[in-house]
């Protein structure tokens, strides 16, 4: 299956505001999930966020 559309668009390195205007969602939505993008990406790899 793949990833959400939106996890695409961040790991591609687009900007929030971007992401935010292609998925029809505000910019704070955006930050929450890249927020969520780091934390899921950070535990994964087995290191801290960031």
């Amino acid at each position: 299956m793949p990833p959400p559309r939106w996890r695409a668009l961040l790991l591609e390195g687009r900007s929030h505001p971007e992401v935010a205007r292609l998925c029809g969602v505000s910019v704070r939505t955006v930050e929450r999930w890249a927020a969520q993008l780091r934390r899921d990406h950070g535990h994964r790899c087995g290191g801290g966020a960031g």
